[in-house]
């Protein structure tokens, strides 16, 4: 422990020693130098046109592994000619043939109908592969609901079948955003004002779609209306019974069945 301690205290005594001549020693003396301002490489007095880089690329290309030295494009591609004229004749050719060539457009139930009609050329449906069987079922299943929609008219024996089925929505007068017409609710027969339109996509997984406007009427899912209410001879209010005591607008959303086109 002794020894340990001694050699310590030396140690220190050593460190102490160095410190105390540090110190001792003159201060160097400033250097006074005029202050240049710095400039960007380039502009200043070192321009990239006088540094070579040869002797960089020389060692790169002595250090290189033998996977990077074999991987330089050392050949250029042959130029593409002008096409020849048997060439030409050819590409003629299969194209006519093509032209022959009677190949379906559509598949799914567009092929079926097409199948069914006999022509292997025709188009049934502008639209081709799953967006064309899902425009078909659609269409299928808007014929479904119309047959549907005047099976229910007719057994409840109503006058004017034809205007109730078509809800007088045709191609000539359409529904769409604006239009009015009556709405048959729990209590009375009101107007209303179609502020939005609504219609169900063909296919799995089918989802409520808004629309500007609809030739047929069994083709909509939802209407949304703005309600009047009559008060009296040919004038009709926007506050109705249910929403008097706001003094709001009252607004609905129901399905086709109840609605009949003015």
């Amino acid at each position: 422990m002794l020894a340990e301690d001694e050699d310590q205290e030396l140690t220190l005594a050593e460190e102490q020693r160095h410190i105390q001549v540090y110190y001792q020693r003159p201060p160097l003396p400033d250097v006074h130098t005029p202050s240049e301002l710095s400039k960007p490489f380039g502009l200043g007095s070192l321009h990239s046109e006088s540094i070579s880089f040869t002797e960089l690329i020389s060692l790169r290309r002595k250090h290189q592994t033998e996977h990077a030295a074999k991987s330089v494009r050392i050949r250029t591609s042959t130029p593409v000619t002008e096409e020849s004229l048997r060439h030409k004749l050819i590409r003629r050719f299969h194209e006519a043939l093509r032209l022959q060539d009677e190949q379906g457009l559509t598949t799914g139930a567009a092929r079926h109908i097409r199948w069914l009609e006999g022509s292997s050329t025709a188009t049934v449906t502008s639209t081709t592969g799953n967006a064309g069987n899902a425009t078909i079922v659609a269409d299928t299943l808007r014929d479904k609901a119309l047959q549907r929609r005047a099976g229910l008219f007719l057994a409840a024996k109503v006058p004017r079948i034809n205007e109730l089925t078509s809800a007088r929505v045709s191609s000539v007068m359409p529904l769409r955003i604006g239009s009015f017409g009556f709405i048959a609710t729990d209590t009375s027969i009101m107007i209303g004002k179609v502020v939005a339109l609504y219609a169900k996509s063909g296919g799995k997984n089918a989802k409520h779609c808004a629309i500007l406007d609809s030739s047929n009427i069994a083709a909509v899912s939802n209407i949304g209306l703005q309600v009047y209410k009559r008060t009296f001879s040919t004038h009709f209010s926007p506050i109705t019974e249910v929403t008097v005591a706001w003094q709001t607008y009252q607004f609905i959303f129901v399905p086709s069945m109840p609605f009949l086109q003015l």
